[in-house]
């Protein structure tokens, strides 16, 4: 049994994770404290995940966290929750699993307004390959979701994030938690960091800056731009010359997930906005009822959680 002190840092996705990541335990340059992101000391999260996957076994693990020689070790990744396309099915055995393993560690986990996280989640999913609307994004029932394969086309229901329900395990032990409203990160950002600086127990060198995912204007009315052959056409000769000018940048571009992200780039960009902008000047109605299906899918989330209060 590990006697570290670990602090685990779980998601949710789109609540300010890449944020707290580059900006407050990169930044940590205390000799007692061990980082592990994506991007820093990344091997104990791959093994984590592996772990969780079954792709390897606890003792293997363990043989890595012995190596770090720090007492206090902090692991973030935004996926150790679980996944929205199965709906969180394994939250309860992820949970046991991370209080088996790190001895009753301490949690941060981030939070958002349903509503405003999926159409979040959805735009970063549609940077990633979905060619879907919104509507149907959010609309997979409980047994698609149970054995849906997870890809790009992959889909979720609005349904599932209910925080008092998909949370409870870690609501029930919240004085070992820190709860992190993706609001509170917008509207006063050194007020968010410094809760996180209280409750880890260190302090870094933070400065405000613009570390995050990126976010890509009207990437949203990409399934609708993607009926009309003509942007169809336009998209894959500018992806097939993006794919060109990536591949002499970087050296190692098939291993590079994030530079594989073809929508974020300026020419894709510049696509999506004269599209835009045409659609808009010409009053074309089907894009408008594209918007009003979005804005109505919108509202039906707003709806269903309304009344909606937190348990923590």
């Amino acid at each position: 049994m590990n006697k570290k002190n670990f602090i685990i840092h779980i998601g949710l996705y789109k609540t300010g994770s890449t944020y707290l990541q580059k900006n407050f335990f990169e930044n940590i340059n205390d000799e007692n404290y061990f980082i592990s992101t994506k991007w820093k000391n990344e091997k104990i999260v791959q093994n984590l995940i592996d772990l969780i996957n079954k792709k390897i076994d606890l003792e293997t693990f363990n043989k890595e966290l012995d190596k770090i020689h720090e007492s206090n070790i902090i692991i973030s990744y935004e996926g150790l929750f679980g996944s929205f396309f199965n709906g969180f099915k394994d939250k309860n055995d992820r949970f046991d699993l991370m209080e088996k393993i790190f001895n009753k560690p301490k949690y941060i986990i981030g939070y958002r307004g349903q509503s405003d996280l999926l159409f979040s989640f959805y735009k970063e999913r549609v940077k990633h390959g979905l060619i879907n609307s919104f509507k149907n994004f959010i609309s997979g029932d409980d047994d698609f979701l149970s054995n849906q394969t997870i890809n790009v086309k992959s889909i979720t229901n609005y349904k599932i994030l209910d925080y008092n329900k998909i949370l409870h395990n870690y609501i029930n032990i919240k004085e070992r938690v820190l709860f992190l409203d993706y609001n509170n990160l917008v509207s006063n950002h050194k007020d968010y960091i410094n809760k996180v600086s209280i409750f880890t127990k260190v302090s870094t060198n933070y400065e405000k800056n613009d570390i995050k995912n990126k976010s890509i204007k009207n990437i949203e009315y990409l399934a609708y731009f993607n009926k009309f052959l003509i942007f169809k056409f336009v998209k894959l000769f500018f992806i097939y010359l993006i794919k060109i000018k990536k591949t002499f940048k970087y050296s190692k571009y098939s291993k590079n997930y994030f530079e594989k992200r073809y929508l974020e780039d300026d020419l894709i960009i510049l696509l999506l906005m004269i599209s835009t902008y045409f659609a808009v000047t010409l009053k074309i109605k089907s894009f408008y009822d594209y918007k009003r299906q979005m804005k109505q899918t919108l509202d039906l989330i707003e709806k269903h959680y309304k009344t909606y209060d937190f348990n923590f």
